[in-house]
């Protein structure tokens, strides 16, 4: 899949596409739905708080880690769905290209 190169100035824009992936084909698990709104709504926005990113990580990771007992396994759409707003939480500077991709995998079209 050719997917364009993420400038600076498209950054937010990628993330707002991962997120309408997220609210189009996923299913956000009831304990994460909180965090994955709080980093959506913040990529809506125009400010950037890496605060928020940052303790989504960590809660995105723990979730997984503790529902599979283990970060690597992906055990369903709510897994795919968590894995893709992981795309979400990490700073600018990143290959968004390859963010926007892994999110598409994550939640094909059904």
């Amino acid at each position: 899949m050719n997917l364009p190169t993420a400038t600076p100035s498209s950054f937010r824009e990628v993330m707002r596409r991962i997120a309408k992936l997220i609210e189009d084909r996923g299913a956000v698990p009831a304990t994460v739905q909180p965090t994955i709104e709080a980093v959506m709504k913040m990529w809506q926005g125009n400010g950037l708080q890496l605060p928020i990113l940052s303790e989504a990580k960590v809660e995105l990771w723990s979730y997984l880690e503790e529902k599979n007992g283990d970060s690597t396994t992906i055990d369903g759409i709510g897994d795919r769905t968590v894995r893709a707003a992981l795309c979400l939480v990490d700073p600018p500077g990143d290959d968004e290209a390859d963010k926007l991709e892994w999110a598409q995998t994550m939640l094909p079209p059904s």
